[in-house]
């Protein structure tokens, strides 16, 4: 009996963070006969003011094939429910920024109601907020609803049969490093599963990371060749990528996949990086103090022995080997001037981390070395589109987003147009405080105030 002096507790308990079953979900979404969409609710961590708004659905995988997505956003209001926004304040950053993720990424969302536990919707500074957002929904229709290169996080969704099902790293590795890092680096991201970039339509980024590769075979390699090693993009390896062929688990199959060769700890340790190189374009101004990872024990280790190193990795035995290391190859990283400007089939970089998650900033000075554009320097959650710019935030000040071009800039929120022809958007965060904005090209070489 729990509390018994007789019962001590126990060491392991029922495992919560396995992988759900589903497998292969890309076959559904291409060839289900009669399937033309999907809802599920967002997901139940971080969600608050402050938070990231993600679906538990293949969002981005299904708006890439066209079909519908719907997000259920239980965001409740009001004091007679749990995990409320606590005034009508928070209620609207939260909800704004939600619709803010859905706008950028190309797909819808719902106030879902409250199972009659309390009136969600029925404060009047709850209904002005809703009734703002009915109208700028409704304009939303005639946007053109186009991705920008960023960041891509690609799922290989069957991965967990490469492991022994617990599911510890993997919650790790993918929905903290987006909440965590992704979400907060100022430059947009989507979630794409593996097989998405077969698809004619899947965009062009300039990151890529894999966070869950463990198997690789000819047809992924090759998939990778023509999609991903190409254009001057950066590429990151998580811990583990490649240890498996289907048959044999070593470095041999990670070598393949990732171009870097390994030394290999046959065991579960915890990964912790200190970073060593302040002199690389992407660690330079980091903190010196700065230490990626933390307890959680997976293995088996595979550690990069040659490329450039980043950081050391703490691993077991005493060992002091290379954590994070980079490599180009071809030509390079676009971000690497000493190349030129031109890039092509074979020209990237690559980065191998032992472990996770990556703070915001260095996702963001890999995002710049890889050619893509940064919209904020702040650490706030920033999402964007050709047409969208919202940035999310807690801690009051300045604020500065720097657009790709001149824009015409109009504030969702208020419904005030800010500017005819302008490249960067500044203002004081007042949080809890939404800021979204729509941004519309200008004819080239026009720049200027209102």
């Amino acid at each position: 009996r729990y509390g018994s002096e007789a019962t001590s507790w126990r060491p392991a308990f029922p495992e919560m963070l396995a992988g759900s079953g589903h497998m292969h979900v890309a076959d559904l979404l291409d060839s289900a006969p009669g399937f033309s969409g999907i809802l599920t609710p967002h997901d139940y961590q971080a969600r608050g003011v402050g938070g990231v708004y993600e679906p538990e659905g293949a969002a981005d995988s299904a708006v890439l094939r066209g079909k519908y997505f719907l997000a259920e956003m239980d965001t409740r209001s009001g004091p007679e429910d749990i995990g409320s926004a606590r005034d009508p304040r928070e209620w609207a950053a939260i909800t704004w920024r939600n619709y803010a993720t859905g706008w950028s990424r190309g797909f819808d969302s719902y106030w879902m109601y409250g199972f009659f536990i309390a009136d969600w919707f029925g404060a009047p500074a709850v209904q002005d907020t809703i009734r703002r957002q009915v109208e700028v929904i409704r304009q939303s229709i005639d946007w053109t609803h186009e991705p920008v290169p960023g960041i891509a996080m690609i799922l290989d969704d069957s991965a967990v049969l490469e492991t022994n099902g617990a599911g510890n790293y993997l919650n790790e590795a993918v929905m903290w490093e987006w909440k965590m890092g992704l979400a907060r680096c100022g430059v947009p991201h989507s979630i794409h599963l593996l097989e998405d970039l077969a698809h004619e339509r899947f965009p062009d980024h300039r990151v890529y990371y894999f966070p869950n590769l463990f198997r690789v075979d000819a047809r992924r390699l090759e998939l990778l060749r023509r999609k991903v090693f190409r254009g001057g993009n950066v590429v990151i390896w998580g811990p583990g990528s490649g240890i498996s062929d289907g048959a044999v688990i070593g470095t041999d199959s990670a070598s393949r996949l990732a171009g870097f060769s390994f030394e290999m700890i046959p065991a579960n340790a915890q990964r912790r990086i200190l970073i060593s190189n302040f002199e690389h374009p992407v660690t330079r101004g980091r903190d010196e103090a700065l230490v990626i990872g933390g307890p959680l024990a997976y293995g088996p280790v595979i550690m990069p022995t040659d490329g450039t190193e980043l950081g050391l990795a703490w691993a077991k035995g005493g060992n002091n080997p290379s954590g994070l290391a980079i490599k180009e190859f071809g030509r390079g990283a676009a971000g690497r001037p000493e190349a030129g400007a031109e890039r092509g089939p074979g020209d990237y970089a690559a980065i191998f981390t032992t472990a996770v998650q990556l703070p915001a900033d260095l996702w963001r000075a890999v995002a710049r070395y890889a050619g893509a554009h940064v919209y904020t320097e702040s650490n706030d959650v920033l999402l964007a589109s050709r047409g969208i710019v919202a940035l999310h935030g807690l801690k009051s000040g300045p604020r500065r987003i720097t657009l790709p071009g001149p824009r015409r800039v109009t504030d969702l929120v208020s419904g005030e147009s800010l500017s005819h022809t302008t490249a960067e958007i500044t203002f004081d965060l007042r949080p809890p405080e939404p800021r979204v904005f729509r941004l519309e090209e200008c004819p080239a070489g026009r720049l200027g105030g209102q």
